[in-house]
């Protein structure tokens, strides 16, 4: 009885050495997956571990932040692209019928002249006359 519970001891220990080493060579691939990321890795005249740089994890923590905020900013501005807005830009718009009782005067607003190009301008709101001058 006591060479069977040996013998569970030695295979339950066994079990347990197999889980870490497991978990130690898990561990030991997503670290070498994380740094293959580094794109700040040093050049190494041979070879380091067979690879022709030597990669860090700080760097690719670096690495994977620089990308996450190129990533971020182009994020934020493809939205403004596509949403036609600019944060710099004002855009003030004046909503007036024709019907209006009182004249409209563009220089109150700040234009220098104003004119319509598909129809006459309406004269409660202005004219405009073109001479050409040799």
């Amino acid at each position: 009885m006591k060479q069977q519970s040996a013998a569970r001891s030695k295979s339950n220990s066994q079990v347990v050495k197999d889980k870490l080493a497991e978990r130690q060579a898990c561990r030991k691939q997503v670290k070498e997956q994380f740094k293959s990321f580094d794109i700040f890795g040093q050049s190494v005249n041979f070879t380091w571990n067979g690879e022709d740089q030597f990669k860090t994890t700080w760097g690719a923590s670096v690495s994977l932040l620089i990308t996450l905020m190129m990533l971020a900013y182009t994020l934020y501005r493809f939205y403004y692209f596509v949403e036609r807005e600019n944060p710099t830009v004002s855009r003030t718009t004046l909503i007036r019928t024709v019907e209006e009782d009182e004249p409209f005067n563009p220089m109150e607003k700040g234009f220098e002249f104003a004119f319509g190009l598909k129809a006459l301008l309406p004269p409660s709101i202005g004219f405009f006359t073109v001479r050409k001058i040799e």
